[in-house]
């Protein structure tokens, strides 16, 4: 469980007073207690296929002699659903105490959680409590692995299996529909941000055999210039979604066959 202990600024002002400008004004409103979060906005990393929760200390200006709840309110400017993170419906500061603790869990879901501390008379909450939820993906190749739903060029179907390879590949077993296999490079120097490519001609796996050119390979777009026909030319991995978009175009012996093929891998 993630432990946020915050630094709260003791509220010296014991009374607040709202002043109108007509001093017979009967709607002048008397707070003797502020309760406060110490700070607007906290962050969750909440890392994918996971929960995780934080806890919120939240502080009154003044200590009672009796237990005090106050009510939390999930406001409509939260994103998401209500399914994706657990709200308490109050807190309670113990008597003799001025500190309560707000929990809060979600799944891993990227969303901003606003909660309201419910006022009531004598009691002012000095702001709204701003929970920004962040899914997190790290690196982990051993995600990738498993059987994935191929779309090809927007129209053809079949599936892929993907293993992994020697040191940071991916092995590829039925891209284009023709059994053969092919190797993905992953370049995660920048793990937040990996990069992936094929491998120069004649090396990796074979796509398949040609009839007449013998055995073909995918290689990446750009070792053979700029295309212009609108495909993508780049291949790249989801680390949320353990997804890949693949493009190559297809090299044997005595050169390519220029169209960019473009395949959308959806694991399973």
């Amino acid at each position: 469980m993630k432990k946020i202990n915050l630094l709260f600024l003791f509220l010296s002002i014991s009374l607040l007073t709202f002043n109108g400008c007509d001093s017979d004004d009967q709607s002048d409103a008397v707070f003797n207690t502020i309760i406060s979060a110490g700070q607007y906005e906290f962050d969750l990393g909440v890392t994918v296929n996971t929960s995780s929760s934080i806890d919120i200390n939240v502080y009154t200006n003044d200590i009672s002699s009796v237990a005090r709840t106050f009510n939390i309110l999930v406001s409509e400017e939260s994103t998401g659903s209500a399914s994706d993170y657990t709200v308490p419906s109050s807190i309670t500061i113990p008597a003799n105490a001025n500190k309560a603790v707000l929990t809060i869990d979600s799944v891993d879901e990227t969303n901003t959680l606003v909660l309201e501390i419910e006022e009531k008379p004598g009691v002012f909450a000095a702001e709204k409590i701003v929970v920004n939820i962040i899914k997190v993906c790290p690196y982990n190749l051993d995600n990738f692995v498993g059987t994935y739903d191929a779309l090809e060029d927007g129209q053809y179907t079949y599936e892929v299996t993907v293993q992994k390879g020697t040191g940071d590949q991916l092995i590829l077993t039925n891209v284009y529909g023709t059994g053969g296999t092919t190797v993905l490079d992953v370049d995660a120097s920048n793990p937040d941000n990996p990069t992936v490519s094929f491998p120069t001609f004649g090396n990796g796996g074979v796509l398949y055999v040609h009839s007449t050119y013998g055995d073909v390979y995918a290689v990446n777009p750009s070792a053979f210039g700029d295309y212009s026909d609108g495909s993508s030319d780049t291949s790249a991995i989801d680390l949320c979604e353990s997804s890949i978009s693949l493009a190559f175009v297809r090299q044997v012996s005595i050169g390519i066959f220029s169209n960019i093929i473009n395949v959308e891998l959806t694991k399973k």
